[in-house]
């Protein structure tokens, strides 16, 4: 393990676990209604097409998010191989990611925040 500083906190950063080179989202963190929603856009843990809708794209990213953990720092080659295991295109997930404020970025460095 290692201790990281990233804008004035710091992490220690762990190893994320890894089950048949795809990351576990606990799904039952979502409704019903939100479940049947990834399970319409995701083929088993890959995401088959984005969402043209607003509010499906929110299900999506959020799913996204919790590929990450909280208090974890991640080197952004880390988060595209995470996010590519998942969808081809990582920079799309990762700007949103960053955009609707689940990571934050210090140069290299993203960390999972809860957002407000």
């Amino acid at each position: 393990m290692q201790h990281i500083q990233a804008a004035g906190h710091l992490f220690l950063q762990q190893t994320v676990k890894v089950l048949t080179d795809e990351f576990v989202v606990d799904e039952s963190i979502f409704e019903a209604r939100e479940q049947e929603i990834i399970r319409r856009y995701f083929a088993g843990t890959r995401l088959i097409t984005i969402p043209a809708g607003r509010k499906n794209l929110e299900i999506i990213v959020r799913w996204f998010a919790h590929l990450f953990e909280v208090g974890v720092c991640y080197q952004e080659t880390e988060v595209n191989a995470i996010i590519r295991r998942h969808y081809h295109d990582y920079a799309f997930f990762k700007k949103d990611l960053v955009g609707r404020g689940y990571l934050r970025r210090d140069h290299d460095i993203f960390w999972r925040v809860i957002p407000s």
